[in-house]
């Protein structure tokens, strides 16, 4: 299960409200910073300005119980202007770290905000090839940046042993990781593991495993 929640501030002026309608029920409940929080429901379905989720996930036509996926919440002391431009740079160098390398792709960016990315794997990965979308959102804190990340699969899927979290711990990894950074050197920490992250017992549990990022 995910290790952390967002703080929710119940009964706060009328401006500040956020309406989240569940069936025949009306709960009222307080946006805190960007976040609006009732189990996650409505900050999961807020879009940013390249169409991902607050919790940084691009979608899928398939189905969250047919498919493998994987969000995360980081906290980085760099700027939100390094990490992007950090991100970004491995995806247009395209450096993947996988024995079978796959091919990084910019979808959609917008400065100190978000980027949405894609990956898809090498043309010889058994099985494969598959196309994976992922995406950050950035948020500064203080000197650093809180990152939301995500990445899901767009075929029927369940154990990827840990593919989608490799799609972005690739492209954010530091030197002491052993990642080869473009243009800054991040120093960073993973503070929650979303449940999107637990593939069931069938394939182990949790599939963030980082020795499985330089695997083929």
């Amino acid at each position: 299960t995910s290790r952390s929640f967002p703080h929710c501030t119940p009964l706060v002026a009328e401006d500040t409200m956020a309406r989240l309608h569940i069936t025949s029920t009306v709960w009222t409940l307080a946006c805190v910073a960007t976040t609006c929080c009732a189990t996650g429901l409505r900050s999961r379905s807020r879009r940013d300005e390249c169409e991902l989720t607050s919790l940084g996930c691009p979608g899928s036509a398939v189905p969250a119980s047919e498919r493998s996926a994987c969000d995360t919440s980081l906290h980085f002391l760099n700027s939100c202007q390094e990490v992007q431009e950090e991100i970004e740079a491995r995806i247009s160098a395209n450096a993947d770290r996988k024995q079978l390398p796959g091919t990084y792709s910019m979808i959609a960016s917008a400065p100190g905000v978000c980027t949405k990315g894609s990956r898809a794997t090498s043309p010889q990965a058994n099985p494969g090839p598959f196309t994976d979308l992922f995406g950050f959102v950035y948020a500064a804190d203080g000197s650093g940046c809180t990152v939301k990340s995500c990445s899901e699969s767009q075929v029927k899927s369940l154990c990827d042993m840990s593919t989608n979290f490799c799609n972005m711990y690739n492209i954010y990894c530091n030197s002491t990781d052993g990642c080869t950074p473009q243009v800054h050197d991040l120093s960073y920490s993973i503070e929650t593991y979303g449940d999107s992250c637990f593939h069931s017992e069938k394939c182990g549990g949790w599939e963030t495993n980082p020795t499985e990022c330089t695997r083929r």
